[in-house]
């Protein structure tokens, strides 16, 4: 989705589609061909079957773009950065597009690709990814693991955390507790 509120959309001949949002330049590249459609090209939102999303659909989406492929072998890359780190957008866009990128979709998406900051990453469908020849290896990942939550995978717990107070939520025998950890 491509926010009404995201300035400067185009569409390089390279592939890559630009944008500016606030202070961050933003560049998406999909792998396969799309289109703009409006955010309600399913005509379910503004009749209300998009839930929440759909109540003050003028107000939050509309203008709002999807770009869509419908495209089996697909993927994407998207690469950020602050404005303040290139002198107007047109310098952001030639940073991208000098950065080295192999796209192939036969026999599945694959993809090898440097961003900004130099980290070269590689991406095959059905295979592990690697951040500068080292795997990353997702089985080795918590379910959540930040300053808000924590849960391990397949453990059916999560510990939701806010300040001194924690939230348990075991799904597994139906039970919450809330514990409070007083400042020292």
């Amino acid at each position: 989705m491509f926010s009404r509120d995201l300035k400067d959309r185009t569409e390089s001949e390279s592939g890559w589609i630009f944008a500016q949002g606030g202070p961050i330049y933003i560049a998406y590249r999909p792998f396969a061909p799309g289109e703009w459609r409006p955010v309600d090209w399913t005509g379910l939102l503004k009749g209300g079957a998009g839930g929440w999303f759909s109540t003050n659909f003028e107000e939050l989406a509309a203008g709002s773009e999807f770009y869509v492929s419908e495209s089996l072998n697909n993927g994407y890359i998207v690469q950020v950065a602050p404005t303040a780190d290139f002198d107007s957008m047109q310098s952001f866009q030639q940073a991208i597009t000098d950065l080295p990128l192999s796209v192939s979709l036969d026999p599945v998406p694959t993809v090898s690709f440097t961003g900004l900051d130099g980290s070269e990453l590689k991406a095959s469908y059905g295979k592990e990814l690697s951040v500068d020849g080292k795997t990353i290896r997702y089985d080795d990942w918590r379910l959540f693991d930040g300053p808000f939550s924590q849960a391990d995978r397949a453990s059916e717990k999560i510990e939701i955390i806010h300040g001194n107070e924690r939230l348990t939520l075991d799904f597994k025998n139906t039970t919450s507790t809330t514990t409070f950890t007083p400042d020292r």
